[in-house]
């Protein structure tokens, strides 16, 4: 009805009542579940800049509903609910000025954030300093670098390996030659399960200037082919991929599941991931996301 300070509502049926407590039910439901899983969301975001982004992202998701009605319901209607009345509500219970709701919100916000931060936080700082000590409290002596397809290599500055292995390793030896023996595994370079150890620095720094259209080069060269699946015969690189298993039991249909997340497994196995498909989306941008030319 229409009164002198504009539309009011008066009376809803009792099929809208139980309509708009659906539509709130739901709407709370939402908010629920986006209050615990944004929270964690927010709490796992390292990076300043990406923090204000997903807040931004959330604040979005929370206000999508409103968004859509503005843009989708017809424009008298958006007047009508803005030139409406304010819907008067009961006054919760008050003691001494404090309500009810007050109360509710005090006990509540504190409980959010104790069980936010022990139950998300410190698990996450508990993780950080583990890694720090892990990094940084044993041998700090050496280096470490990643390849264009992801390979950690390692290289350790204190010890001379060359005597530690007497004529095993030629220094002299080329970098190709180099990386046949760890990648091929034709000799035990005594590497851990999840790097690969250069002996030589000079080897070690070849690496780091790998694209990834040179890596994956450079992988199919150690198979001396072009564009072939290559992991069932580099043992290294399979236990690389298995964190230390049996590398040599591994094959590209073992990883097909990997080829839209992973570069190195697309460099490595082009014809399963359909490098050399026409019709996949791998076949124009494929150089610059592993795929051998």
């Amino acid at each position: 009805v229409y009164a002198e300070d504009g539309w009011q509502l008066s009376y809803i049926s009792q099929c809208r009542r139980i309509y708009v407590l659906w539509i709130s039910a739901l709407r709370t439901a939402v908010c629920t579940i986006l209050g615990i899983y944004g929270t964690q969301f927010l709490l796992n975001t390292a990076s300043l800049g990406d923090l204000l982004l997903n807040c931004v992202a959330l604040e979005v998701v929370l206000n999508i509903d409103e968004i859509v009605f503005s843009a989708f319901s017809p424009n008298c209607m958006v007047k009508l609910l803005a030139n409406m009345a304010p819907i008067t509500r009961r006054q919760f219970a008050s003691w001494r000025g404090l309500d009810l709701m007050s109360a509710f919100w005090a006990v509540l916000l504190p409980t959010m954030v104790f069980c936010a931060g022990s139950q998300i936080v410190a698990p996450l700082v508990r993780t950080i300093v583990e890694s720090r000590d892990e990094l940084c409290g044993g041998d700090q002596r050496f280096v470490y670098a990643q390849d264009g397809l992801g390979i950690i290599f390692t290289h350790d500055l204190e010890k001379d390996k060359r005597k530690v292995f007497g004529s095993q390793f030629d220094p002299s030896q080329s970098f190709s030659v180099a990386m046949q023996e760890r990648i091929r595994g034709t000799r035990d370079s005594g590497n851990a399960p999840m790097s690969i150890e250069f002996l030589s620095l000079s080897k070690f720094q070849h690496v780091l200037g790998y694209s990834i259209p040179e890596a994956t080069q450079m992988y199919q060269t150690l198979d001396e082919g072009t564009c072939h699946d290559i992991l069932g015969r580099l043992p290294n690189i399979g236990r690389w991929l298995s964190n230390g298993g049996a590398g040599k039991d591994m094959n590209c249909h073992s990883v097909k599941n990997l080829c839209f997340s992973s570069v190195l497994v697309r460099a490595i196995c082009p014809i399963t991931c359909g490098c050399g498909d026409p019709i996949s989306d791998l076949f124009v941008s494929g150089i610059y996301e592993g795929c051998p030319m």
